[in-house]
């Protein structure tokens, strides 16, 4: 039996069938693993190279939970590392020089789904290379050490590597993970970009700068910058984000219905077999069914009724530990929010009262959050790398240097001056104006005896004139002398009386002033990746801010306690009032009234306790946030959104900038408003050609160097060097001219010379029909029973729309189910169509001319051409996506592999292009740090007109991004968009 034969007789499909493709790659790759087992260091790590992750990657594909490219590029880089860095902490050149050879040779996956793994893959080889070539960074390696007295960085270090809790961190442990760090794909993962797009470049083009901070950090818990004199510090960040915990999962209520197998995913199954509730042992499928029956109780739990809803990976994985542990949220709760710590009396330690009685339910609600922590830590691991979230939620902390308190976010909300009702200003105004008065009012006391002793001495002194024996002068000079002691005394306490009144009275400017510099050593504001006090929507981003931490007045990072709650905040302000009590007493100010001072700060205290303070502190951060006034917040704190302890905010790329890289001033800015996709294109052709030609010929050196930008909404990374891009700012055609000229009008004319037949929108409408859910799928082909004869693309494209969105069956509880954004992305993707004959004619011919010089699978070659023929015997047309993919699958059989050195990928698509057999490569020049997407200006295929669309690497799939029309139609002028285009104003 010949090689293809065996293959197909496994796959059960022709060539052009959709099964095929990825069938044959599934099969190959197995089969290379089977007959590679690995027998020394050079074929273990050729292996590492090879591998596809197949298994996983298919099930995380199919299911949707998590992004398949990112957990091969977190596993590969992962171990990697773990070969490159010895156990000794050395960079062994033999493996790192294996490892160079073995990305080389197997750079590039032909299989399905893989090709935004190239740009991650090409990201390994040249950190390996440079790791090689440059002795700087190999020192830098070397110096690196582990962590003292930090358990954050030893958990993150132990998050990145999944290295067990008994086994203690070392130096390895740490190098291997900055090494693994380097090596991963960072892509932003929530609503940091502002963040995100500034530490691509670092990691990508400064890894000198980018070693120093991991190197820094992990050493001290800080990342600091110093420049005009001062110092810049921001800790370590406590959290690696959510990953995809929230990302939302439509489910049915009974599972069964649900075409989504998502209990299958290795999301779920890995993480609940790290804490025991699966067997190992068990096959994958029988680990899938206790998934399943783990979530039907769950779902019970968290009593989910609805016949349909939105959920998300935490939630489900809340509810599967709740039922495992017989717990409900409330119980949960309830323990959450007990009174934190044990109260002190004499030499009896007490617990507060909500911590009696819980005995074995208390150690059960333990045990379930810890368990929770870990499936969330596992479930994050699969396709994040611990420590570089962390350095990158670090940097994001520089995004809001404040070095004045007033503008903190806690300062709106404590209400330090005297005139802001409710706040500790208020109250300690109406405290200390108390003592005041008081204090007058014992100086009056006291003047009036001074006074009262004042006359007494005087009718003595005229009763001394009239005293006529000595024994009566002798009593009256007794008497004046007693009432002169008296009137000393008197004084000496109206004088005591004073001076404390004074001081009493200089308390409140005393105690703003030494709170306002105190605040720096208790308190901080840093980036929180991961906010959870805030309810959104199914399709809105996680939210992301700045947390409020408390430092306890401590140095260490890793002993501060980030402000989760409202009771957290009060209890942090009451443990700071109380601390700095005993630092201010000792000074001169308070000297003299050290008990009228604790009274005053033990009302403060109780102030801070009080309901007043709490509620009117959220009216004074909506006042300071210029957002609407929840009321009753305390009842309603998910809906407030600006916490005095936790605030969503996207942070400043321009503050970042500066302070990361240590520059005095903002780096310069060229901003524009648009009024249409036209404008915004020019303006970036325009922005480069402006550069001079010093500055603009780095990217025709370099192709994939970055440049900052900015649109209303997201930070991103401009990319002159791209190729339709680098046309357009390298020409001397007037901007405008060439965008309509060169760019737009061969499209369209591609465009409009093409027509579809029956055959055509009835494949158009079956690719649209398996992305819309499965109740609607029936009354989705109703309405396309009948097909007209003959369409243009346009014309087709509006009867498509008009069908589907004046259909009321079509319309589900949360909107239309048919996105119009798909059948542009359809359109885009599948067209042009051509017929088998032709297909077999383009794939013969690539096939013979890619392996014209390879005589030794010149048999498999022949053999896969004539077995080929037998895609005549499909349907009548095939579309471009599926000659392309058929094309790759029949390439993977010619070298029984999946993988090559070149890329082939790219070959087909550009060798289809030429034949005008795929459509015209659209204008990329974007990375938007989103997990695979980059921006690109596109000519629809329908309308003609030039879109803003978000495309794959190669161009070849994408879908417009309509939800920021309004960002480039003129209907809004500000914010606008924004590029930073002297590249030098941040470089290390």
């Amino acid at each position: 039996m010949t090689l293809f034969d065996s293959i197909q007789q496994e796959i059960e499909v022709l060539p052009g069938h959709h099964f095929f493709y990825p069938r044959a790659c599934a099969l190959i790759s197995r089969n290379v693993l089977s007959q590679r087992a690995p027998r020394t260091q050079k074929e273990e790590i050729i292996q590492i190279c090879l591998n596809e992750f197949d298994d996983i990657s298919r099930r995380l594909d199919r299911t949707k939970v998590q992004d398949s490219a990112s957990c091969r590029n977190v596993i590969k880089a992962r171990r990697l590392a773990e070969k490159i860095i010895g156990d000794d902490g050395e960079i062994k050149i033999e493996i790192l020089d294996y490892a160079i050879e073995g990305m080389r040779s197997f750079l590039y996956s032909l299989s399905p789904g893989r090709d935004s793994d190239a740009v991650r893959d090409v990201h390994i080889l040249n950190a390996l290379i440079l790791l090689k070539e440059n002795k700087e960074l190999a020192k830098i390696f070397k110096s690196i050490s582990r962590p003292y007295s930090n358990r954050l960085a030893e958990e993150i270090i132990r998050h990145t590597l999944t290295v067990p809790p008994n086994v203690p961190i070392t130096d390895v442990h740490v190098r291997r993970a900055c090494l693994s760090c380097w090596l991963t794909f960072l892509r932003q993962s929530l609503g940091s970009c502002f963040a995100t797009a500034p530490s691509i470049m670092v990691q990508q083009e400064m890894p000198h700068l980018f070693l120093r901070d991991l190197d820094e950090m992990m050493n001290t818990g800080y990342l600091r910058r110093t420049y005009a004199g001062v110092e810049h510090s921001v800790p370590l960040s406590y959290t690696w984000g959510n990953g995809d915990l929230m990302r939302p999962i439509f489910l049915h209520r009974d599972l069964h219905h649900n075409e989504n197998t998502i209990w299958m995913a290795p999301s779920f199954i890995l993480p609940l077999e790290a804490i025991g509730m699966i067997d190992q042992n068990l096959s994958w499928k029988d680990k899938a069914h206790v998934v399943r029956n783990l979530m039907e109780k769950g779902l019970q739990v968290l009593e989910k009724n609805a016949r349909m809803f939105f959920t998300n990976a935490d939630e489900l994985f809340t509810g599967m530990l709740l039922s495992k542990f017989g717990l409900n949220q409330k119980e949960v709760t309830e323990f959450l929010n007990r009174p934190k710590g044990l109260l002190q009396t004499s030499l009896v330690m007490t617990a507060p009262q909500g911590l009696q009685g819980t005995g074995k339910k208390a150690e059960n609600i333990q045990s379930y959050l810890k368990a929770l922590d870990q499936v969330r830590d596992e479930f994050k691991g699969l396709q994040d790398n611990a420590l570089l979230k962390s350095w990158e939620f670090t940097v994001a902390s520089f995004s809001e240097i404040n070095l004045n308190f007033t503008r903190w976010n806690l300062y709106s909300s404590l209400g330090l001056n005297s005139d802001d009702p409710g706040g500790i200003g208020e109250c300690l105004y109406k405290i200390i104006s108390m003592k005041v008065d008081q204090a007058n009012l014992k100086l009056k006391e006291l003047q009036e005896e001074c006074e009262q002793v004042e006359i007494q001495m005087k009718y003595l002194e005229g009763r001394m004139q009239q005293a006529s024996t000595e024994k009566e002068i002798s009593w009256i000079k007794m008497e004046h002398q007693s009432r002169q002691t008296e009137l000393y005394h008197i004084d000496q306490v109206r004088k005591t009386a004073y001076e404390k009144a004074s001081k009493i009275g200089g308390l409140l400017a005393f105690l703003q002033e030494e709170y306002d510099k105190k605040f720096f050593d208790y308190f901080q504001e840093v980036y929180d990746a991961d906010i959870h006090e805030v309810t959104t929507g199914p399709f809105d981003d996680s939210p992301a801010g700045f947390r409020l931490i408390y430092k306890h007045g401590r140095t260490n990072p890793s002993l501060w306690s980030p402000i989760r709650s409202l009771q957290d905040y009060i209890d942090s302000l009451a443990s700071f009032f109380t601390a700095t009590e005993r630092d201010l007493s000792s000074m001169p100010q308070v000297q003299g009234i050290e008990q009228e001072f604790t009274i005053i700060i033990t009302q403060l205290v109780n102030h801070v306790r009080s309901d007043e303070f709490q509620e009117t502190s959220f009216y004074r951060m909506a006042k300071a946030h210029n957002v609407p006034l929840v009321r009753k917040p305390l009842q309603n704190l998910d809906k407030v959104e600006k916490k005095p302890w936790v605030y969503t905010s996207g942070g400043s790329m321009s503050t970042l900038v500066s302070a990361y890289f240590r520059r005095a001033e903002k780096p310069t800015e060229v901003e524009r408003w648009v009024e249409n996709e036209v404008e915004l294109c020019a303006f970036l052709i325009d922005s480069i050609k402006q550069l001079p030609p010093k500055s603009s010929e780095v990217f025709l050196k370099y192709p994939n160097k970055s440049l900052l930008m900015h649109s209303p909404t997201h930070a991103f990374l401009l990319k002159p060097g791209f190729e339709k891009y680098k046309e357009g700012w390298t020409s001397d055609q007037y901007t405008y001219s060439w965008i309509k000229h060169e760019y737009m009008e061969p499209i369209t004319r591609f465009y409009e010379m093409y027509y579809l037949d029956q055959e055509v929108m009835r494949d158009v409408i079956d690719k649209v029909y398996h992305t819309i859910p499965i109740d609607f799928r029936p009354r989705f082909m109703q309405i396309f029973q009948t097909l007209p004869y003959r369409l243009s693309i346009r014309e087709f494209h509006d009867y498509f729309f008009s069908s589907v969105h004046q259909d009321r069956g079509l319309k589900g509880p949360f909107g239309q189910v048919v996105s119009i954004e798909e059948i542009d992305n359809v359109l885009f993707s599948e067209l042009p169509y051509t017929t088998p004959e032709r297909a077999l004619e383009f794939m013969t011919n690539f096939l013979v001319e890619e392996f014209s010089n390879m005589p030794q699978i010149k048999s498999n070659v022949d053999e896969t051409v004539y077995n080929l023929q037998k895609i005549l015997q499909l349907k009548r047309v095939v579309s471009s996506q599926r000659l392309l993919e058929t094309t790759k699958g029949a390439v993977a059989l010619c070298l029984g592999l999946t993988r090559s050195k070149s890329d082939i990928h790219k070959k087909i698509i550009e060798k289809m292009r030429a034949e005008r057999l795929k459509s015209p490569l659209p204008l990329i020049f974007a990375d938007t740090n989103w997990v695979k997407d980059y921006f690109a200006f596109v000519v629809n295929p329908a309308s003609k007109d030039l879109e803003f669309w978000t495309v794959d690497y190669y161009g070849v799939q994408g879908r417009p991004l309509s939800h920021w029309k309004m960002w480039m139609n003129g209907s809004k002028r500000e914010p606008k968009w924004g590029v930073f285009p002297k590249a030098m104003e941040y470089v290390s």
